[in-house]
């Protein structure tokens, strides 16, 4: 049982298609089988066109696990694979690598050489050998945000994620993800500013390369610790720190609530969960520190709520 795509953040319309491939999967007593890529293919067909991508490489395979799939092929994107005509892709790597006897693919699918291959040259293939080929149709933004959501007949799609995430839309990004979207990284040194002058010491990320972070601003959210799994409650502060630096550096910083313990060098996730405001520039230090206790208490505010709930 295969599907097909390159399922970027895994959102709400891959989880659908993957639902099918494990269902059917388990039905057939075989693996339920991804195929990707290791990079988007515009990094390599336009370098600096290619998108930000709304999870690792590490991620998407966490949560396609989590989703019951057996395998991900993660096939190289080089010139050759660029090159290659969609009967080669089909002949070998569906038939002769994978043995595929149903394929499920969303109904704008393109693949091969030029985007030449679709869904019709999928099919084609599948009934010459016995096979199968199901096109899944594509879900609306209504079916997760409700039909009063200015983006109701939107396509769910990673593009339109993206655009949330750049808008500081975050509820609504992490609606379509069905998570809360989120960074990894290893906790660095900053300018030691938050210790001791501000008064809140920060667990800071630098932005990862080519991935999606979220608008500068302000954001309840959690810190997890990837060694023990441990979840921290913090307010989340994404920007370039303009009090101090006219251009300065854009960094992931995390006050992490209630918690005293040192985390440098330690690997976490920091997860977005609402958006509270902008990114100011501040007069001084203690104006700074005096927004960062409103911040604070209405990060805790956030948090009560949603316990009410």
């Amino acid at each position: 049982m295969v599907t097909i795509g390159t399922y970027d953040g895994v959102h709400y319309g891959h989880r659908r298609i993957m639902e099918l491939v494990v269902d059917d999967a388990r039905r057939r007593g075989v693996p339920a089988v991804v195929v990707t890529f290791d990079r988007h293919p515009l990094s390599l067909l336009r370098p600096g066109a290619e998108p930000l991508q709304l999870s690792s490489s590490s991620k998407q395979l966490e949560l396609l696990e989590g989703l019951g799939i057996d395998l991900v092929y993660q096939m190289t994107f080089d010139r050759v694979r660029a090159e290659e005509s969609p009967e080669s892709f089909m002949e070998i790597t569906l038939g002769q690598l994978l043995g595929a006897n149903l394929v499920y693919v969303g109904e704008d699918f393109r693949f091969g050489r030029n985007r030449s291959g679709s869904f019709a040259s999928l099919q084609k293939w599948a009934s010459e050998r016995s096979a199968q080929a199901r096109a899944v149709p594509l879900f609306r933004v209504k079916e997760r945000l409700g039909g009063e959501h200015v983006d109701a007949e939107s396509v769910i799609s990673s593009s339109l994620i993206r655009r949330y995430l750049e808008a500081g839309s975050i509820e609504d990004a992490n609606g379509l993800l069905c998570r809360s979207h989120s960074t990894i990284g290893r906790v660095i040194s900053g300018d030691h500013r938050g210790g001791g002058e501000l008064g809140f010491p920060t667990a800071n990320l630098e932005l990862p390369p080519g991935l999606a972070v979220p608008h500068d601003g302000i954001y309840a959210g959690v810190l997890r610790r990837l060694d023990s799994g441990e979840r921290y409650r913090a307010a989340i502060s994404i920007g370039t720190r303009p009090t101090y630096y006219a251009d300065g550096e854009r960094l992931i910083e995390s006050f992490v609530l209630d918690f005293s313990q040192d985390l440098y060098g330690v690997e976490v996730e920091v997860e977005y969960e609402a958006f509270l405001r902008e990114q100011v520039r501040f007069s001084s230090s203690q104006e700074l520190a005096l927004q960062i206790h409103r911040d604070v208490d209405a990060v805790r505010r956030w948090f009560d709520a949603q316990d009410g709930r």
